[in-house]
C-alpha cells in the first residue's frame, strides 16, 4: 500500500498484476518511447473483457467471454441487472451520486419462484420480497456499477414477459455537486421478453439527464477462462503518459490497477 503498487475491486477477490517495461503498479518507470504492458488475471468467475487505458481513453480490449450460445426459453435461473453512469456533468464537477432502483416485477407466462440480490449487504437499503402472484416488489441503487438480483423462474412459457415498473426516487451520496445537482428520476416502466433474448442478454436503456443507465435480463454465464494472461506494445513520445488495466468479469465485477507512469515529474 504505501508503495501504491494496488488494485481496487468492487468486491470479488480478482487477483490483478499489471507491469510496464518492468515497472510495478503504482510507480513511475524511466521515460521510454516503447512501452511494454504485461499481467496476469486470476479471476472469481469467466472473464469477460480486460481493457488497457492510457491517458484515460481505452486504447486495447480483448473479449474472453466463450459462454455466447443462444439457449431457449425455459424454466431456470436469470439475472436482473441494473446499472447507472456516474462520470462527472462537468470535468470540475464530483461523480454523480446513486440512484435509487425500487419498484415492482410482474411476470406473465412465468413465476418468480426465488429470488437473491447477488450484491446485497445491508437489510436497511435492499429489499426482495415475493408477492402472491409471482411477482417482485425489490429496491436497490447503484453508483457507476451494477447491482444484480438472481431470479429462479418457474412455469416459463413460449412468450413469457418480465414488466418492470420502477418509482420515483432522488439521487443521493457521493461528493457534493456543484454544477449538476441531485435530481429526481422518474418513474419508468421496462419491459423484457424472453423470447428476445439475443445469446441469453436483453439490454434495455433508460435515458436520464443526459446518462444512459440501463437495466438488463441476462441467462448467467459459467463457463469460459478465469486464469489470463496478457502483453501489450505501445508507442509514445510524452513524457507522463499513464496506463491502467481495468478487467471486467462475466458477473459484472470489476477491477482496476493502480497507474504506471511513463517519465516525467511527480505532481507536488
Amino acid at each position: 500500500m504505501r508503495s501504491l503498487s494496488t488494485y481496487a475491486t468492487t468486491g470479488d477477490r480478482i487477483i490483478l498484476d499489471v507491469t510496464l517495461n518492468d515497472g510495478e503498479m503504482g510507480t513511475r518507470v524511466r521515460f521510454s518511447e516503447a512501452r511494454q504492458i504485461k499481467g496476469r488475471v486470476i479471476g472469481t468467475a469467466p472473464i469477460d473483457t480486460i481493457t488497457l487505458v492510457k491517458n484515460d481513453e481505452d486504447i486495447w480490449e480483448r473479449d474472453y467471454l466463450t459462454d455466447s450460445s443462444t439457449r431457449t426459453v425455459s424454466d431456470g435461473e436469470f439475472q436482473l441487472v441494473f446499472a447507472s453512469d456516474s462520470l462527472p456533468y462537468h470535468p470540475n464537477d464530483n461523480p454523480r451520486g446513486w440512484r435509487w432502483w425500487r419498484g415492482t416485477l410482474a411476470l406473465e407466462g412465468a413465476r418468480v419462484a426465488n429470488a437473491r440480490g447477488a450484491d446485497f449487504h445491508t437489510t436497511t437499503a435492499h429489499r426482495l420480497d415475493l408477492t402472491d402472484q409471482g411477482g417482485l416488489e425489490f429496491a436497490t441503487y447503484t453508483r457507476g456499477d451494477t447491482s444484480t438480483i438472481t431470479l429462479d423462474l418457474a412455469d416459463v412459457r413460449r412468450g413469457a414477459t418480465l414488466t418492470l415498473r420502477l418509482g420515483a426516487g432522488v439521487e443521493f451520496g457521493g461528493g457534493p455537486p456543484r454544477l449538476r445537482q441531485h435530481r429526481k428520476v422518474p418513474e419508468a416502466e421496462v419491459v423484457l421478453e424472453l423470447r428476445n433474448l439475443d445469446r441469453g442478454m436483453l439490454t434495455r436503456v433508460i435515458p436520464f439527464d443526459g446518462y444512459m443507465d440501463t437495466v438488463t435480463l441476462r441467462r448467467p454465464v459459467a463457463e469460459g477462462v478465469s486464469d489470463v494472461a496478457f502483453e501489450i506494445e505501445d508507442e509514445g513520445t510524452r513524457h507522463g503518459d499513464y496506463y491502467y488495466v481495468r478487467v471486467k468479469q462475466a458477473n459484472d465485477a470489476l477491477a482496476w490497477s493502480s497507474p504506471i507512469w511513463v517519465g516525467g515529474f511527480p505532481k507536488r
